[in-house]
């Protein structure tokens, strides 16, 4: 008998569309995947000790703290200190911080609500940090980078309105080797700025990844400027789906050039240039 043909190759899945209404399906971080309560967790106080400034201090090296509904804000003053499954509510100006000189904290399967403070808070701030799983919202600006910084999987969204506000969802002012993959970041408040804004006010900036990402809203969705400190260097800007909900472009790029490839825009595919 003649041999048999080999079988066709299935179709490839096809690529969808508008996927800012239909986050999960479209494989992207949203609620329901972020945070603690996909993990089925029951928070609880038991533990959490407050300064008389609403400040939960971690000052123990290797310290696990799981599981807790923290009704303060965070500072982060010992190595190695693992926040998952919890929830953070803070109306100051860092609802987590990680102090300087500290390195190896995770916020992992965490939920940070900034309660619309009228502070300009930033979620996160800012070094030697892991984000993972977060929903981060209701806070003036998402989180602050420096140097070795990685967020991923996570959801910042519905950011505060305020009269001082400019929000941007991620900001760096100087950052070195920072990772930003396969989040979404919508910025659509009243204040909007960026949704990624990467700039060099405080220092000099190197080694930017921004990939596989939904980016929505903003002035700009990504914005690199040299402002202070040179241009920044090494910004590779790879297979973001972005929205096209922005005030003015999809990139304002100023005073340099950034590695951008692979981006499109969420309603037609149509592919996004920095140039």
């Amino acid at each position: 008998p003649a041999p048999s043909k080999p079988a066709a190759p299935p179709p490839a899945p096809a690529v969808l569309k508008n996927c800012l209404k239909t986050l999960r399906a479209c494989g992207f971080p949203d609620a329901s995947t972020t945070g603690w309560q996909h993990t089925g967790v029951k928070l609880t106080t038991s533990g959490v000790k407050l300064t008389s400034d609403a400040e939960f201090q971690i000052n123990t090296p290797g310290a696990v703290i799981d599981g807790k509904d923290i009704q303060g804000c965070v500072s982060i003053k010992a190595n190695n200190v693992t926040i998952k499954r919890s929830r953070v509510r803070c109306d100051s100006y860092f609802p987590i911080r990680v102090y300087e000189g500290i390195r190896g904290a995770v916020i992992e399967d965490t939920e940070i609500d900034g309660m619309n403070s009228g502070e300009t808070n930033a979620a996160i701030g800012f070094e030697y940090y892991t984000a993972r799983r977060v929903n981060i919202h209701n806070v003036g600006e998402g989180p602050h980078m420096g140097a070795n910084v990685v967020i991923e999987d996570s959801y910042v969204h519905d950011l505060a309105n305020c009269d001082i506000c400019h929000n941007d969802a991620i900001q760096s002012s100087g950052a070195a080797n920072v990772v930003l993959r396969h989040n979404t970041f919508v910025n659509d408040a009243d204040g909007k700025n960026a949704v990624v804004r990467i700039a060099t006010e405080q220092g000099d900036s190197h080694n930017f990844l921004v990939e596989d990402n939904l980016l929505a809203g903003g002035n700009y969705a990504v914005q690199v400027r040299s402002q202070g400190n040179g241009f920044p260097q090494g910004v590779r800007v790879i297979n973001n789906r972005i929205v096209p909900t922005w005030r003015f472009g999809p990139f304002d790029v100023v005073d340099g050039r950034i590695e951008a490839s692979g981006n499109f825009r969420d309603d037609d595919l149509a592919p996004l240039s920095a140039d």
